[in-house]
């Protein structure tokens, strides 16, 4: 099904404690590509930040478990037992000493800042309120501590940020039995109120879903539903009380697989456009319904029961969101 599968066999969290008493958190994940061969085993830090910043990136690792594409050693993980495991990490991070680090623009693979990202990486320092960092670059290296410039390097690696793997390695923070519970993020358990899941199956394995009284949206196959719903519910919803998650994919999963066949009055409606441009496969879409573009307005409309065939296949493989269902007995989305 896919080009590469990630095997992880491992992760491991790593931390260390501001002056403030704020604690950075480095998850690392310990993996190779099954397809790539030599398959090359190696530690891999994932972000760096705090708690909240952080856990959506191991909630996007947990999320891609589910349609395969991320497995363990063994084969198939399911998303909720892959959270476990990070969750005993975080519950013992291992202590990350204070790391001198070079920061140098460079053309290797392991340049701590590649040439081809070297204006982002500077504007970034430069947001950061570290300009004279950003100026020293211009001419040479500069030497960082972890710990005292993490608000830098967070900025420059952070969640969305170049590769970590250039300047910090798992080794540098000991076994796992060295690990501190002190570091750990604190266990939360607020009430949480998690939206009313409502959904349709308008073919095997797709479902169409409404949170509450928000529009019915498909997003493709149901496990690219939950990597959604993980990253856009879940992960907000774990951090206002610790553990949850397991049992919400649970539910989430028995809900798509218990969804009903969609009504075949629903009314689809389909916008022409993208944000940024035509839409090619709303276009084939319509063609495969036999609808003229031309004086059709912004949009066009069809009941779902017209969508066989190439039809359902085009319909199906819209952008993410992009159309809307009017499903009879839930009013107008």
């Amino acid at each position: 099904m896919f080009d590469f599968v990630t095997i992880t066999t491992d992760c491991r969290v790593a931390a260390f404690a501001r002056p403030d008493a704020s604690v950075v958190y480095i998850p690392f994940e310990r993996s190779l590509k099954r397809t790539v061969v030599p398959s090359l085993v190696r530690w891999t830090p994932r972000a760096i930040g705090p708690y909240d910043a952080v856990l959506p990136v191991v909630f996007s690792l947990a999320a891609c478990c589910e349609d395969g594409s991320r497995q363990g050693p063994h084969g198939y993980v399911r998303p909720e037992d892959c959270l476990r495991r990070w969750s005993r990490s975080f519950q013992a991070p291992l202590p990350m000493p204070d790391l001198e680090i070079t920061l140098v623009v460079g053309d290797r693979r392991d340049a701590s800042i590649p040439r081809a990202v070297a204006d982002e990486a500077l504007a970034a320092i430069r947001a950061c309120g570290r300009g004279e960092v950003a100026d020293a670059l211009l001419d040479g290296s500069v030497q960082v501590r972890l710990h005292r410039d993490a608000d830098l390097l967070i900025a420059l690696y952070g969640v969305a940020g170049m590769p970590l793997w250039p300047v910090l390695d798992v080794a540098t923070a000991g076994h796992p039995a060295a690990g501190r519970r002190d570091l750990a993020p604190v266990r939360t358990d607020g009430a949480v109120a998690l939206p009313r899941l409502t959904a349709y199956r308008p073919e095997w394995g797709h479902v169409v879903l409404a949170l509450d009284d928000g529009p019915f949206l498909h997003h493709g196959h149901w496990y690219e539903a939950l990597k959604r719903y993980m990253l856009d519910v879940l992960c907000a919803a774990e951090l206002r009380c610790s553990g949850l998650s397991a049992r919400e994919i649970r539910a989430f999963r028995s809900a798509c697989n218990r969804a009903a066949v969609l009504p075949p009055d629903t009314i689809v409606t389909v916008p022409w456009r993208e944000s940024d441009g035509p839409c090619a496969k709303a276009l084939q879409l319509a063609g495969a319904l036999g609808i003229d573009r031309e004086g059709a307005g912004e949009v066009f409309s069809f009941p779902f029961r017209q969508a066989r065939g190439l039809a359902l296949e085009h319909l199906l493989a819209l952008p993410a969101g992009h159309a809307r269902w009017d499903i009879p007995g839930h009013g107008a989305a």
